[in-house]
């Protein structure tokens, strides 16, 4: 993604339009990034309410 990734106003949206259709694999790439992300967030909300109800 780093290769093909522009991060500017006017390039940013059509490079990921391009990675997801064009590179080889950016849409895999790119979806996983999304779900470990989204995965992320929920172990940490997961973590504080096991600390809180476990916590002495």
């Amino acid at each position: 993604m780093t290769f093909y990734y522009r991060p500017t106003v006017t390039e940013a949206f059509a490079s990921v339009q391009y990675i997801m259709t064009e590179a080889n694999f950016g849409w895999l790439i790119r979806s996983v990034h999304r779900w470990s992300a989204s995965m992320m967030v929920l172990m940490m909300i997961l973590h504080v309410f096991r600390v809180y109800l476990t916590a002495v």
